[in-house]
C-alpha cells in the first residue's frame, strides 16, 4: 500500500513497482482496477476479477482511488486467504478508514515531504543540465510546486518554449484547465507554432 497526498509521486512509485514485478515474473498478469465505486454493488467488477483468477499464471492487481470502503477491504482480503498466486499494489490518497485485519496483509508505506522534495529536486537538476535557466525562476517554480501535476506543467513550458516565455509567472499559474488542455493537446500534435502563438495571445 502506497499512500501520501495527491500528486507526491505514488504513480511514479507504482510504475516502478510494476516493472520489477515485470522483470521477475515474466508471465504476470497486470489488472487495473476501477473500485471508486463500492465493489458490494459493482457486479461487473466482481465477474471481471472472478474471469481474471482463472487463469492459472501470477497475478498483479493495481487499485488507485482516494480512500478504500470497508466493503471492499473485506472483499479483497478474502482474494487473499483463498488465491496465493496474486498480488496488490494499491495508492491511497488516505489510509484513516483502514481495518486492521486487512491492512496486516500488506507492507504500508508513506511517501512523505521529504520523498516528494528529493524527487522534486532531482527533476529540476536535470532540466538545469539540459535548458538555460536563471535561479530566480528556479526557486519559484521550487516554492510553487507544491506537487507533481504543478511541477509538470512549469517543466511542460519550460522545456516548450524556453525560458522567454516563462517571464510572466503570475500568467502561467492562472492559465485555466480549458487554456491548459488546448496547451496540452497541441504539445501531442506536435503543433508547436500554434502553441507559441497561443501563449502569446495569453500573455
Amino acid at each position: 500500500i502506497l499512500y501520501s497526498k495527491k500528486g507526491y509521486g505514488k504513480s511514479h512509485l507504482k510504475n516502478i513497482l510494476i516493472e520489477k514485478y515485470k522483470k521477475k515474473y515474466k508471465n504476470i498478469n497486470i489488472v487495473y482496477l476501477d473500485l471508486e465505486e463500492d465493489l458490494k454493488k459493482n457486479i461487473e467488477t466482481k465477474e471481471y476479477i472472478f474471469n481474471i483468477l482463472k487463469l492459472t499464471k501470477k497475478k498483479l492487481f493495481i487499485i488507485d482511488v482516494n480512500v478504500i470502503s470497508n466493503e471492499t477491504q473485506l472483499y479483497l482480503k478474502s482474494l487473499l486467504k483463498n488465491y496465493k498466486n496474486i498480488n496488490f499494489i494499491i495508492c491511497l490518497n488516505n489510509i484513516t478508514n483502514l481495518i486492521e485485519n486487512f491492512s496486516s496483509f500488506f507492507l504500508i508505506f508513506k511517501l512523505n515531504d521529504n520523498f516528494f522534495n528529493i524527487q522534486k529536486n532531482f527533476i529540476l537538476d536535470e532540466l538545469k543540465k539540459n535548458i538555460k535557466i536563471s535561479k530566480g525562476k528556479l526557486d519559484i517554480i521550487l516554492k510553487k510546486s507544491t506537487n507533481f501535476y504543478i511541477l509538470k506543467k512549469y517543466c511542460e513550458y519550460i522545456y516548450l518554449f524556453k525560458e522567454d516565455y516563462l517571464k510572466n509567472f503570475k500568467t502561467f499559474e492562472s492559465i485555466t484547465m480549458n487554456e491548459n488542455k488546448e496547451i496540452i493537446q497541441n504539445i501531442l500534435n506536435n503543433n508547436i507554432d500554434n502553441n507559441i502563438k497561443y501563449i502569446n495571445n495569453l500573455l
